[in-house]
Order: structure tokens, then sequence, then C-alpha cells
């Protein structure tokens, strides 16, 4: 069965079984996984290509083809650069491709910084996979520390 929602719903419209089927279906197929890495990472990159952070990854089951659901990805991170108006770039990689979240401009140098966005990832088989935060500098270094929290969540959505 797809995800899709009974085609018309009016008042006072008594609803057959396969409508609260369709209708729950939908509601579940949000399949919702978290990985918080909280106040524990302390690392750092001056790379200016997209690398991984050590420690933030997640494995998961998409229970849904690619016909059905796509995954949804919300990034947040605190951070701070060694420069100001060093622009610190997140991204997420499920393998073989790297989807950037979010960019921030680093105005003051060591002044923590919070940051969040977020991406869709298409065209996903059912099946178990792994995506890995990853990361950028402009110029200078980029950290984060005990400062802030760095997680990000995935959750399954339907079509």
């Amino acid at each position: 069965m797809t995800a899709t929602l009974p085609a018309s719903l009016l008042v006072n419209h008594k609803m057959t079984p396969a409508e609260w089927t369709q209708i729950l279906h939908a509601l579940a197929i949000t399949n919702l996984n978290w990985v918080n890495e909280g106040n524990t990472l302390a690392v750092s990159t001056a790379s200016t290509s997209l690398i991984n952070i050590a420690g933030l990854s997640m494995s998961f089951t998409k229970f849904y083809d690619s016909t059905v659901s796509d995954l949804g990805v919300v990034f947040m991170t605190a951070h701070k650069a060694s420069v100001a108006s060093a622009v610190a770039t997140f991204a997420i990689n499920d393998g073989t491709t790297d989807f950037t979240t979010h960019a921030n401009t680093n105005l003051v140098a060591a002044k923590p910084y919070s940051s969040m966005g977020g991406t869709f990832i298409t065209g996903k088989a059912a099946g178990n996979y792994t995506l890995q935060a990853r990361w950028k500098a402009s110029t200078g270094t980029i950290s984060m520390d005990n400062t802030g929290t760095q997680s990000f969540f995935v959750i399954e959505v339907p079509k």
C-alpha cells in the first residue's frame, strides 16, 4: 500500500476501514532517527574541502522505497572560527553524495555560533543506510567543543 491519503473527505463523512488504514499508514511512515553528540565533540578543521566530522554519523533503516518516501535531514551545530569572516559549511553525506545543509559566516573570531539547516535526500530505496556529518572552513580553523550540541536527525517523509 502506498502512503496516499483518501482523495476526498467531506464533513460528517463516515470513514471506511480502508480510508482509516490509508491515514494511519501515512502517519506511520514518519520514521524518525536522531543522533546527538551533546557536548562531547572536541574537533576542528582547516580543510577547505568537505571532510567527515569524527564521531557524528548515524545508521538507520529506510522502510519504504523511493516511490513512496524521501529522507529529510536537519543538522544543528555549535562552532567557533579562528578568524573573523570565516564561513563554516556543513553537509550530510549518504555514502556517495554530499548534501549541503547550511553555511554560517562567523563574524567575530573565537565567538561561539549556533546554526541549523536541512536538506532532502531523494531516490533512496528501502534499506540500511549510514549518514555522515561533514564540514569545511573557508579560511582559518573551525572548531567544535563543549560550548554546544552537534546533532542531526533524519525523518522518512511520504511523497
